[in-house]
């Protein structure tokens, strides 16, 4: 009996082990997402700027100034 419930505490224990590691696997992917996240966002905006200036530059290279 005794040898049966070591076997069995044996089992809970890597089953605790395995629990942690993928805890900390979901940890790391969700942080790895908000980081992605962030970067997308700001590459998303800095496209958008960059957008934004071509376009001012060429309504100003358009522009006729009459004297």
């Amino acid at each position: 009996m005794k040898e049966r419930r070591t076997k069995f505490e044996k089992e809970l224990d890597q089953m605790e082990q395995r629990r942690v590691k993928l805890k900390n696997k979901v940890e790391q992917t969700e942080q790895r997402r908000a980081s992605n996240s962030n970067c997308n966002s700001n590459n998303s905006n800095n496209s958008n700027n960059n957008n934004n200036n071509n376009n001012n530059n060429n309504n100003n290279n358009n522009t006729v100034i009459y004297h």
